[in-house]
């Protein structure tokens, strides 16, 4: 009766092990997503305000950009 109590203390811990490094990894690649779509968001500004500045500079030297 012993050995099966520390086989299946073993087997509980090794379930437990697997699937909290499973579910770690889902939380993990999700929060890896969100940053990467929020530097994407943030890259397209930053090109954005890169263009109207450019702009702007164009307009004070006197040559007009489109």
């Amino acid at each position: 009766m012993l050995e099966y109590e520390i086989l299946s203390a073993g087997v509980t811990a090794l379930f437990t092990a697997i699937s909290t490094a499973y579910v770690t990894s889902k939380v993990n690649q999700k929060q890896l997503s969100i940053i990467s779509k929020k530097l994407d968001e943030m890259e397209k500004r930053l090109y954005n305000h890169e263009n109207r500045l450019s702009r702007i500079e164009g307009k004070l030297n006197g040559s007009v950009r489109i």
